[in-house]
């Protein structure tokens, strides 16, 4: 998967509001976490 390339309009306008991570501009648990809330989804959805 490629990382998306934002507008140099559109960096300035969310680049204020983007946590900093170690090694990226995300948190460096950010994708466990998302991947947790998608299990909860699908067991509460079941």
């Amino acid at each position: 998967m490629t990382r998306v390339q934002l507008p140099d309009e559109e960096r300035e306008f969310i680049g204020p509001n983007v946590p900093v991570g170690r090694y990226s501009p995300y948190p460096a648990r950010l994708r466990q976490q998302f991947d947790r809330v998608m299990e909860q989804i699908g067991a509460f959805l079941e």
